[in-house]
């Protein structure tokens, strides 16, 4: 039973981020920007003409992401979109596709606990909050219909 739990967790995160880097090579800030990029172009949030400025800002200090392993938000500079989140391994790149809490907060989970020595327990609890700063930040805008989104709301009696 346990097994069964922990496969479909495991398929639903999986499934909820996509993967662009090979393995094995190691991630900069220009082959992260362009994975951006190509994500926000297969998505139709940007054009492939569009000379729009790409940012990444790491979650735990918010500051420019310069490279390395982080949790971090990106959009573009300017724009009035929706962030987005990404998790930055020293090899792989998952761009979270699915903003469902649960879905953001498992993938969050599954990535603080293969990087487990790399955050202390105060900078875990910091990217968690900024984590949930960005999920509000979206609702917010989805709110004050700046930003147009289908949401799936299932309310319960």
């Amino acid at each position: 039973m346990k097994t069964k739990i922990i496969l479909s967790i495991l398929c639903l995160v999986l499934f909820s981020c996509q993967s662009f880097a090979q393995k094995g090579e190691p991630i900069t800030v220009e082959k992260l920007k362009k994975e951006l990029r190509s994500y926000l172009e297969s998505e139709k949030q940007l054009n492939d003409s569009d000379s729009a400025i790409i940012y990444v800002v790491d979650l735990a200090d918010y500051q420019e992401y310069k490279q390395g392993k982080g949790i971090c938000k990106f959009g573009v500079l300017g724009s009035n979109q929706l962030p987005f989140l990404v998790l930055v391994s020293e090899t792989e790149i998952q761009i979270i596709r699915d903003y469902k809490t649960k879905i953001v907060l498992e993938s969050f989970a599954e990535f603080i606990q293969d990087q487990d020595k790399y955050y202390t327990e105060i900078q875990k609890s910091l990217l968690l909050k900024n984590v949930s700063d960005v999920l509000y930040s979206r609702v917010k805008m989805i709110e004050d219909s700046s930003i147009k989104e289908d949401i799936d709301i299932d309310i319960k009696n």
